[in-house]
């Protein structure tokens, strides 16, 4: 059994080298991730509160299309032409409200 403590001690050693270079790899990686967020920090979260914004306000322009079309079927169907007008009206808010939604987060 003695002709494995040799080997034992190679397999040891082989892990603590790569652990060691594991360990350099990701105290570097970690060291840049920090400096980036320190100097771009916060211009990365105001872009991604931009972003989030943007769809948000797309995502609420579709909804309203959405619910205008509804307003607008069921308007007809029921003889509510009120309510299909101000379904149309809704349609084109909505759809006005995506464009410039999207304009405005570019």
């Amino acid at each position: 059994m003695e002709f494995i403590r040799p080997i034992w001690e190679g397999i040891t050693e082989l892990i603590g080298v790569a652990l060691d270079v594991i360990t350099t790899v990701v105290t570097l990686a970690v060291r840049g991730i920090l400096a980036l967020w320190e100097n771009h920090g916060e211009r990365i979260m105001s872009t991604v509160v931009q972003v989030f914004t943007t769809i948000r306000d797309v995502i609420v322009g579709v909804m309203d299309v959405i619910s205008g079309i509804l307003n607008v079927v069921m308007g007809v169907l029921t003889g509510d032409w009120s309510r299909a007008w101000e379904g149309v009206q809704k349609i084109v808010g909505g759809v006005w409200d995506a464009i410039t939604a999207l304009i405005r987060g570019a």
